[in-house]
């Protein structure tokens, strides 16, 4: 199956692209294992990124499905 991610921050800065198509079956843990293995630079901030699955925060143990839209909210910081 093909999920939608949407990327921001630095996540879009690294692909060169807002957003991707990742073949993937299984869990968002799944999902973010499969983007460190695209991304190992990045793998510290996926390990602080908070994981949106169609417009609702979602646990690394919920499973995925075909059309979903995911996006990727790295941490923010700010003053």
């Amino acid at each position: 199956m093909i999920v939608t991610v949407h990327l921001f921050a630095r996540f879009r800065d690294v692909e060169g692209a807002a957003s991707i198509a990742v073949p993937m079956d299984g869990s968002v843990a799944d999902l973010r294992e499969a983007l460190r293995q695209r991304w190992p630079a990045l793998t510290e901030l996926l390990r602080h990124t908070r994981i949106a699955v169609n417009d609702e925060l979602a646990t690394d143990s919920m499973m995925l499905n075909a059309g979903d839209v995911i996006a990727l909210i790295p941490p923010v910081s700010g003053g």
